[in-house]
Formats: structure tokens, C-alpha cells, sequence
């Protein structure tokens, strides 16, 4: 026999899935899997400003398997340095600065990601955590958000939507 709050329990459940409020075969959402970059674009804090630093078209994927995490984003427009080149390394240091890349363990729950930086792209990266607020627009698209910080002067956050591949 079934007691009253058990009763009550089952009823209420059944309710909310029968108004689509819960559903009972929602899978939930997991990061698992590769995710291509749709867009990038950097929100000045003060004046909503927006601004795409790394051009129209940055070309990105993070790859999330279930303990580890790895992401290179690249820049619109990047070309390769001329084997003749006069100023390779002047050519190699703006290689540097249109890209960005790192990996490690991750942690994910309540909307916020936490990448735990083993290797990067820029050694002060490593050792640190990067936080990302993720907004899941639905199971094979999401947002993630770069909470604000100093970029050239400005408070600046980035917004990136990622696209299932």
C-alpha cells in the first residue's frame, strides 16, 4: 500500500510531466563530445558595447571527454609565416596573440564550468582555473560566457556560442 505522501508525491509528478513543466525522458544535457565555435564576441561591461577581436569568422572546437577538456580557438584571417619571411618572428608573435589554447581536468555542474589548466598555449595559464558560465541553449547548442576582466583597458566579457558537431 502506498502511503498518502508517496501518493501525493506520484500524483504531483505525473502532473508537472503531463504540462511538460518536467519531463520524464529528458536525458540530462552533458558537455561530452566535440563542439564547433559558431561565434565570438567581447561585451564591454560599462557600455554594452560589443566588439568580435578575433574577426567575423574565429574557427574554434572544444573536445570533452568525461575527465578532460581541450579547446584551440584561432583568429579570422591567420596565414602562415613565408619560409622567405624578413620578419618571422614579428609574424610568429602575432600567430601568438590571434589564438588561444588550452586543456586539462574539467569540473561541471550548475551552469558553471571549471577548466583546470594543465597545458596552454601561454605558460601563465597553466596552474590556473578558468571559469565559464554556460547557458545551454538547447542539447546540441550552448553559450559560454568569460566572466568580465581587463582586456586593453576595458572590463570586457566574452560570449562564445558552440554548436554540437
Amino acid at each position: 500500500m502506498l502511503t498518502d505522501k508517496l501518493r501525493q508525491f506520484i500524483v504531483a509528478a505525473l502532473f508537472l510531466a503531463s504540462t511538460g513543466i518536467i519531463k520524464a525522458d529528458a536525458a540530462p544535457f552533458s558537455l561530452i563530445g566535440t563542439w564547433a565555435l559558431q561565434s565570438m564576441v567581447m561585451v564591454d561591461v560599462a557600455t554594452g558595447k560589443t566588439s568580435k577581436d578575433f574577426g567575423e569568422h574565429p574557427t574554434g572546437y572544444v573536445v570533452y571527454t568525461p575527465d578532460y577538456m581541450s579547446v584551440v580557438i584561432n583568429a579570422d584571417g591567420r596565414e602562415p609565416i613565408p619560409a622567405d619571411a624578413r620578419n618571422a618572428r614579428e609574424l610568429q608573435a602575432k600567430l601568438f596573440t590571434t589564438m588561444t589554447a588550452h586543456a586539462g581536468p574539467y569540473e561541471f555542474a550548475n551552469g558553471k564550468l571549471v577548466n583546470h589548466v594543465k597545458v596552454a598555449h601561454d605558460p601563465k595559464m597553466v596552474g590556473h582555473d578558468l571559469v565559464r558560465l554556460i547557458r545551454i541553449i538547447d542539447n546540441n547548442h550552448l553559450e559560454s560566457t568569460v566572466p568580465p576582466a581587463e582586456r586593453n583597458g576595458r572590463r570586457v566579457k566574452v560570449v562564445l556560442i558552440w554548436e554540437r558537431v
